[in-house]
């Protein structure tokens, strides 16, 4: 189950592109854009990626972003957007996006304060192809971390203390590399390979966990989790902070 186990971190990068070029979508479906002359573009690069297939993801994905119309009959036009689809950005034949999904804001989920953090020194995970050592507590004192704030709302991710070059003459899925490290008795690189970490909480609840891959963690604060406390994220300077033992580099911030 763990070894199904879906997560990732990253940063994107948003454009405007014109839809001269594409075929619209009809009755003003997803696929058609939304209807304008534009659309914004999303290029999403990971940095923490669950998805091992053999070997590292070889492009960042890409998307289009739609605001969808609220309840209320507000929509694009609107300041504040509560909910937009998710379009791919290839199309069928017919310029159907392949996929699309509709996210909601929550409530709690305002757009400020929010903040963007990344750990400040790496000496292991997948993203940079090195392995640790140590207990599996102390692993996550090098390994590469996101955490993201967003009003009421906070989530982490913490990357597995393996690479995929280690990986790859072992399967091409994550579920095959631990089966076979399973059957060679190497122990500690299958639990290695489960070691992806990612929660979700509420800064309301005092900075505690209420969802999270690994069930053991819910209930924990998030100081606790990067090594030990139960306070807030500590204001270093201007650019940085700090949260249970951990040094994280401010990536944005807005309050």
């Amino acid at each position: 189950m763990l070894a199904r186990q879906h997560a990732f971190g990253g940063f994107g990068r948003f454009s405007i592109e014109s839809l001269a070029d594409r075929k619209a979508g009809a009755d003003g479906a997803p696929g058609a854009g939304g209807g304008g002359s534009s659309t914004l573009v999303c290029t999403r690069h990971h940095a923490i990626d669950w998805n091992f297939v053999g070997w590292g993801r070889p492009r960042p994905n890409k998307w289009r972003v739609v605001p969808a119309p609220a309840d209320d009959g507000a929509g694009a036009d609107d300041e504040v957007v509560d909910s937009w689809y998710e379009l791919s950005y290839a199309a069928d034949g017919f310029g159907r996006p392949y996929y699309y999904e509709r996210w909601a804001r929550l409530p709690g989920g305002m757009a400020s304060p929010s903040l963007a953090l990344r750990s400040r020194s790496v000496g292991c995970g997948g993203a940079h192809g090195m392995s640790g050592g140590g207990g599996a507590e102390d692993g996550i004192l090098a390994r590469d971390a996101l955490v993201m704030v967003v009003g009421d709302h906070f989530g982490y991710v913490i990357d597995r203390p393996v690479g995929h070059e280690q990986l790859s003459p072992l399967g091409k899925t994550l579920q095959a590399v631990v089966d076979e490290a399973v059957w060679r008795g190497d122990r500690s690189l299958a639990e290695s390979c489960l070691l992806l970490e990612a929660g979700h909480g509420r800064v309301s609840a005092g900075w505690q966990v209420d969802a999270s891959l690994q069930p053991w963690r819910i209930g924990q604060t998030l100081a606790e989790i990067f090594g030990r406390g139960k306070g807030q994220p500590e204001r270093l300077s201007e650019g940085s902070m700090r949260i249970g033992s951990r040094d994280f580099d401010v990536l944005c911030e807005n309050s």
